[in-house]
């Protein structure tokens, strides 16, 4: 099967300087074919930031950057579409929105984008980062599946073993009546992929 028959699942973020256009920007992508699967208005802690950005974390503007994703809400969305990541690539347009607005002028980054740091809205710019993207703001999404034992193994470690492990440890510590549920309270709340959400209203 060809690729851009597949059906995938992409990420989309409609960042702070952009959020009163959120009407507009969702509109926008669902007439370009995209489903809203799940979404949600965020507001993000610094350490969240850090946490997402963490690849950009030398950048000399990464401070500004923590700031700038922290000075208001978030919206967050899950979509789907076949060959989705490219299909919202091509929708949002260059990452600067003054190429955007010579190259692609309908794109929504022309229209909603000031610059290139300020550019308005976030994207997945490959399955690989989509997948991953989905995971931290939707925990609970459904995701495709694992690919191989390998994989599995680098999830574990990196996502799963260093929260399980200061649960457990706290659990020793504690010595609760009933450990099963309290280490499972202990989990929801100490999850570091759990951003605070605040209630949609009417845009």
């Amino acid at each position: 099967m060809e690729m851009e028959n597949i059906i995938e699942k992409t990420l989309v973020i409609i960042k702070p300087d952009a959020i009163e256009y959120a009407n507009q920007i969702e509109w926008a992508i669902i007439d370009a074919g995209f489903t809203i699967l799940n979404k949600s208005r965020i507001l993000l802690t610094d350490e969240q930031v850090f946490e997402f950005y963490k690849d950009y974390e030398e950048n000399e503007n990464f401070n500004k950057l923590v700031e700038y994703m922290t000075s208001g809400p978030i919206i967050v969305m899950i979509l789907s579409k076949k060959d989705a990541v490219n299909a919202l690539l091509e929708c949002l347009g260059p990452s600067d929105p003054e190429v955007a607005r010579e190259q692609n002028p309908k794109s929504l980054r022309a229209k909603y984008g000031k610059d290139a740091f300020y550019n308005g809205i976030h994207c997945s710019s490959s399955y690989e980062e989509a997948r991953k993207e989905i995971g931290f703001f939707f925990s609970n999404a459904i995701i495709d599946p694992l690919t191989d034992r390998e994989e599995v193994r680098q999830f574990l470690e990196k996502e799963l073993y260093p929260v399980l492990t200061l649960g457990l440890t706290q659990l020793c510590k504690e010595k609760p009546e009933d450990p099963i549920l309290w280490l499972g309270n202990w989990l929801l709340k100490n999850n570091p992929n759990t951003p605070i959400i605040i209630e949609a209203d009417n845009e």
